[in-house]
């Protein structure tokens, strides 16, 4: 089986809307330690696309993983989530990191793993989104500010009063019902605002990287040595097994 890019998406962005601006990927649910091992041995891509990733529980992308895909001359793409977070720390060796989310973390604007986790239904409904990101609250409350819905100070009561929510906890109206009764005219404005104007930038750059590797004008010119080490080469055997067991 082959197919040229991979893309591995969850929340941040709907399967039919990723193949309104992708159409010609191989879709994989959000990848978690040795899953992009196994994509690049089963479908042998040119490149691979990392947006949403597993987390807390479940062993996520490992860093060695994809350091040995990019010394193999694979392409790989980071964006929106865990995509953003592992291009930030690798993208010296060549992993190409896509949107503001990314740019954020580079730069130091944000640094928590927890700004772009999220709850989130299964895979059989689709990984709908059930709590909100606080990068999107982030966005969405300078955009407000900016607007004058509501004022500096409400802004960053609110992000300090999401930011110290549990990221499955964070919800906008959470935020509006515990400062309604001391700003109740920004609060009540700010409520019915919200659902024309939030800012879905994780939804936003997960586009964005669709759109990079569709284009695919990257050459990666950062060459490393890979160092093996014990436990990737464990994990590498134990893929390479169940790999040769399915087939």
């Amino acid at each position: 089986m082959q197919s040229d890019i991979v893309i591995f998406r969850g929340p941040s962005i709907s399967i039919e809307e990723a193949q309104k601006h992708l159409n010609n990927a191989t879709y994989l649910p959000p990848a978690m330690q040795g899953d992009m091992y196994q994509a690049y041995k089963k479908y042998k891509p040119r490149i691979i696309g990392l947006i949403d990733g597993n987390f807390e529980r479940i062993p996520s992308p490992w860093h060695k993983e994809i350091l040995y895909l990019l010394s193999q001359n694979i392409k790989i793409f980071g964006a929106a989530s865990m995509g953003a977070l592992r291009a930030a720390e690798l993208d010296n060796f060549g992993m190409i990191g896509v949107g503001e989310i990314y740019h954020d973390y580079t730069h130091g604007v944000i640094e928590d793993d927890d700004e772009v986790a999220i709850l989130h239904s299964p895979q059989e409904l689709g990984y709908k989104p059930l709590s909100d990101a606080m990068v999107d609250i982030r966005k969405t409350l300078q955009k407000a500010e900016n607007e004058t819905i509501i004022s500096s100070e409400l802004k960053v009561k609110l992000n300090y009063f999401y930011k110290n929510c549990f990221y499955k906890e964070r919800f906008y109206d959470t935020g509006i019902r515990h400062f309604a009764k001391d700003y109740k005219s920004e609060t009540n404005g700010l409520r019915k605002w919200l659902p024309f104007n939030k800012i879905e930038q994780k939804k936003e750059d997960a586009i964005s990287l669709l759109k990079t590797v569709q284009l695919d004008q990257y050459t990666n010119n950062k060459k490393f040595e890979f160092e093996n080490t014990i436990y990737w080469h464990n994990l590498k055997v134990a893929i390479d097994k169940k790999l040769s067991a399915s087939t």
